[in-house]
């Protein structure tokens, strides 16, 4: 593995958990790490509004890798 890959996979639990507690704090829920508060934010519609954004976000990814590929 190249070290850039390495490091992506090491990065990626730091800005996903500061983007959660950004968004439960914007909610107005309590985020604490020793233990578990459920927080149920519009019935869990933001949750699919990120989801389907990143899944677009790797479409496209994906989508230009294969045409540049091509040419």
């Amino acid at each position: 593995m190249r070290a850039r890959t390495v490091f992506l996979i090491l990065l990626t639990p730091a800005p996903i958990s500061v983007g959660s507690q950004e968004v439960a704090e914007a909610f107005d829920c309590e985020v604490d790490l020793n233990r578990i508060m459920p927080c149920v934010i519009r019935g869990g519609l933001v949750l699919l509004g990120v989801w389907a954004v990143a899944a677009l976000i790797a479409l496209i990814v994906s989508w230009r890798k294969n045409t540049s590929a091509k040419t």
